[in-house]
């Protein structure tokens, strides 16, 4: 499926200030997503992506890159493109390097495994629900694929799929589509989050009541000493 360059802005800005605030592995994905935006608005708006490039450094430098010839500056062009490309495994390298790093690994292993294995999931389900073709699949299983398609054929929806040329109509369903991407990933996310927190909380009550039954046991093995 192409980049939607307004769901990639969100979460390349996202990874930014994720990047920022102690998760400097998130810098990768940052950089991979920026490029896939600046690929998208070179396409659509060669004059947007001047005025982007004479007010950013880094756009500067990896426009540089593209044209150059220096292997410093080829390396970070190799870079940027590997990143653009490979986003979900950066991701993950992300998560798993995060869970290396953490004081508590097996804590941050549940919360990374759960957070992102619903973000993804979700993000898939997402774009299945909007292809007309999985919709028309889940219709179909659902007994519902005549009223479906009576609802595609009609007037309504057909003059509205006849205006999608009209660039600002175009335009708007493209920030639609990428707000809902963003809302299912990060809403994926977030309960992801929470049921980690509950298997974590799980476990550490289970390790809790383990703990107070060696104490119990351990005094009373010391008081059957003192008796003795």
């Amino acid at each position: 499926m192409a980049v939607n360059l307004f769901s990639t802005l969100i979460f390349g800005t996202r990874n930014v200030d994720k990047t920022m605030n102690d998760n400097v592995w998130r810098l990768p994905v940052a950089v991979g997503q920026f490029t896939n935006a600046g690929k998208e608005i070179a396409k659509y708006d060669p004059e947007l992506m001047k005025i982007i490039v004479e007010d950013n450094e880094i756009a500067k430098m990896l426009c540089t890159a593209t044209k150059s010839t220096s292997p410093v500056l080829n390396a970070i062009k190799t870079g940027a493109e590997f990143a653009s490309k490979h986003i979900n495994p950066l991701i993950c390298v992300a998560g798993g390097a995060k869970v290396l790093t953490a004081d508590d690994k097996e804590k941050e292993f549940v919360n990374q495994a759960a957070a992102l294995g619903v973000m993804f999931s979700a993000e898939k389900s997402y774009k299945a629900l909007a292809d007309y073709k999985n919709i028309l699949s889940i219709a179909d299983k659902l007994g519902k694929k005549e009223a479906v398609e009576k609802i595609v054929n009609s007037k309504t929806v057909q003059n509205l799929a006849n205006k999608v040329g009209d660039k600002r109509l175009k335009t708007i369903l493209n920030i639609a589509y990428g707000l809902g991407f963003v809302t299912a990933s990060i809403t994926g996310y977030n309960v992801g989050e929470k049921i980690a927190a509950k298997i974590n909380g799980s476990r550490e009550l289970d390790r809790a009541k383990n703990d107070l039954n060696m104490t119990q046991k351990a005094m009373a093995t010391a008081e059957q000493g003192k008796l003795a």
